[in-house]
């Protein structure tokens, strides 16, 4: 059974900001297919082209399908200071397939 990306998960920890998401036994970059929240706030996220992008005001118990390879806790998004401020965050990962 293979690993779909954006459909099923075969990856997954808890969110330690500013720590990537790692990389599969081949090397490449793990890349969230779903961020959960369990205090809302806040969220920094790089993208999958290593920029930097911003979610405001995320509930608690949401899940938010992202395209990340790590939440970072703060960084300037588009000439704006972001800080990341949801915390009790996981992800869940594929690779490209």
């Amino acid at each position: 059974m293979a690993i779909s990306n954006g459909v099923t998960a075969g990856y997954a920890d808890i969110v330690i900001p500013g720590t990537p998401f790692g990389t599969d036994s081949q090397g490449n970059p793990l890349m969230s297919t779903y961020i959960s929240v369990g205090s809302s706030g806040d969220i920094v996220f790089r993208n999958v082209l290593g920029e930097l992008q911003f979610l405001s005001s995320v509930s608690s118990g949401t899940l938010i399908p992202i395209a990340a390879t790590e939440i970072v806790a703060s960084g300037t998004v588009r000439g704006t200071p972001r800080t990341t401020t949801a915390s009790l965050m996981g992800w869940l990962a594929s690779t490209g397939y």
